[in-house]
Order: structure tokens, then sequence, then C-alpha cells
């Protein structure tokens, strides 16, 4: 029994120095696995830097979500191009809106300028009526004098006159009645 127990522990090791694994090293070669199948038992030496060691069930869920991951990346790049491109076309139209705004600015320059310098002709043209006007006003207080001495004149004339008829008609008359 004992020679029985000897074998099983020889043939034992011996399946252990048979049943070694070497994986080899793949450092910074994402995406490349291999599946090898392990037994019970089995001596597996790591000379890589990430193993997984997974049941089936479990690597088919790996490997469903590592498929699934290559298609969400192309679809996140088609994404960053799509993204690219609108940001390139915003670009663009800011390119426009800017040119249009800084157009308008210049516009609005010269429409002030021109603004500006009608105003100050306008103003100039005020201040020259404004004069004409108070010398058209002293003149008017100047004629409403004259015109005023010129009635006061024309009425002392008038008396004049009309005491120097009446003084000659009565002279007459008293000349007549004589």
């Amino acid at each position: 029994m004992k020679t029985f127990y000897v074998g099983l522990i020889l043939l034992f090791f011996f399946d252990l120095l048979n049943a070694q694994l070497v994986v080899k090293p793949s450092f910074n070669n994402p995406g490349n696995y291999i599946l090898k199948k392990l037994h019970k038992n089995d001596t597996l030496l790591i000379l890589c830097d990430t193993v997984y060691l997974v049941n089936r069930p479990l690597f088919l869920v790996y490997s469903g979500l590592y498929f699934k991951q290559k298609n969400i990346q192309q679809v996140l790049s088609e994404s960053s191009e799509i993204f690219q491109g609108h940001i390139n076309e915003q670009e663009i139209q800011f390119e426009k809106l800017n040119s249009e705004f800084q157009r308008t600015i210049d516009q609005f320059k010269k429409y002030k300028k021109s603004t500006k310098q009608n105003l100050d002709s306008l103003q100039t043209g005020i201040s020259g009526a404004e004069e004409s006007l108070a010398r058209a006003k002293k003149e008017n207080e100047k004629l409403k004098e004259q015109i005023g001495k010129a009635l006061q004149k024309n009425n002392s004339q008038r008396f004049y006159f009309g005491l120097a008829g009446i003084s000659i008609g009565l002279v007459i008359a008293l000349l007549l009645i004589k």
C-alpha cells in the first residue's frame, strides 16, 4: 500500500512537471489575448505583466464586452470626427460673424463721424441763425423807436398844421369881418 501511495505521489509530481504552461511576455500589446485551457492541479508560469484567470462563463462575458468595447471605440472615434466637424463649422461661422461685427463697427464709426460733422454744421448754422435773429430783433426795436418818433413828429406836425390853419382861418375871418 505504501508503494501505491509513493507511486501516486510520483505520478502527481510528474504531472505537475509536465503540465507547466508558459505564457510569453506581451507587454504593451493591448487587445491580443490568448485563451489557454487549464485543468486542476496545472502549474502556470507567468512571464508577462497581466494575466486574467477566469472561468468559462466569465470569459464569455469578458469576450463579449471586449468586442462591444471595440464597437464603442469605433462609435467614439466617429463621434469625435463629427464633433470636430461641428467645431470647424462653428469656427468658420465665428469668423464670418466676427468679420461682420468688425464691418458693422467700421460702418458705425463712419456713421458716427458723418453724424458728428452734420451736427457740427447744424450747430454752426443754428448759431448763425441766432446771431441773425438777435440782429434782426435789435433792428426791429430801432425801427419801432423810429416809427414811434415819426408818429410823434407826424402828430406834432398835424397839430402845428391844424393850429396854423385855425390861426390863419381866424386871421382871415377877422380881416373879413372888419
